[in-house]
């Protein structure tokens, strides 16, 4: 009976950590996106992982260098009509005890042409890594790897 008992309440208790863990990666990258949306881009930057090439090594930046950086990738999506209309949170779930992964459909609107494009954003302790964005090709110029370069103009 003891056994059954501490059973049932590891399993309540796991199911409740991980609950609480989905909810707190769903709201951190609703924040994400809410910021970006609203295009209070310096919130939207205090959400993501910043990195310079890979992104568990970190960037050789600092947090002002950094900032910089992300506002001229900023700038150049602004350059090419780049919106981020509308998101939706479909689904949080963590693959072999590894960070939550957020899969989300987001609306994204570019030199009036509306699409939804599904991304899928890591949440780790030190900020949130867009890991794929399948049919947005610029969802790399608002993420925070740092070693992107930015084209001029034409």
């Amino acid at each position: 009976m003891k056994q059954t008992l501490l059973l049932v309440t590891l399993v309540s208790l796991s199911f409740l950590v991980v609950g609480c863990t989905t909810n707190h990666a769903k709201q951190r990258v609703e924040k994400y996106y809410t910021a970006f949306k609203n295009e209070n881009y310096e919130k939207a930057f205090n959400h993501l992982l910043i990195f310079d090439k890979h992104y568990d090594a970190g960037t050789t930046l600092s947090e002002s260098e950094a900032k910089d950086k992300y506002i001229k990738k900023i700038n150049y999506l602004e350059q090419k009509g780049y919106q981020l209309k509308d998101f939706e949170i479909q689904e949080v779930r963590s693959d072999d005890g590894g960070p939550p992964i957020v899969q989300s459909l987001v609306t994204i609107k570019i030199d009036d042409k509306t699409k939804k494009v599904k991304e899928f954003i890591q949440v780790t302790e030190n900020g949130l890594f867009i890991d794929l964005s399948e049919g947005d090709k610029y969802a790399h110029y608002r993420d925070g790897k740092m070693n992107v370069n930015i084209k001029k103009p034409k």
